[in-house]
């Protein structure tokens, strides 16, 4: 999973490279994607997608958030935002 400046985020397979699915984010996506449960998760406008298929799954709009990558655990998403604040909320079930 690879976030672009192009606005989109890549789903690739690691053996082949071959494009496995691509999702338009509207905005530049440079942070790191996070991984977990079975949801890709980009910030900014934290998508939520299956990690399969690309299907957005949910949006939240979080605000400016920086390079770090979210961090899930135990069902809580942890981002760090630009304005020195983390942010921390129940993935929906």
């Amino acid at each position: 999973y690879v976030g672009s400046v192009d606005h989109h985020l890549y789903a690739l397979d690691a053996a082949s490279g071959e494009l496995l699915w691509r999702y338009q984010l509207g905005a530049v996506g440079i942070s790191v994607p996070t991984v977990a449960d079975g949801l890709d998760l980009n910030e900014g406008l934290l998508h939520a997608l299956d990690s399969s298929s690309g299907e957005l799954l949910w949006r939240n709009d979080i605000g400016r958030f920086g390079l770090v990558p979210a961090i899930v655990s135990n069902g809580v998403v942890y981002a760090a935002s630009l304005e020195k604040k983390v942010l921390a909320f129940k993935l929906p079930p």
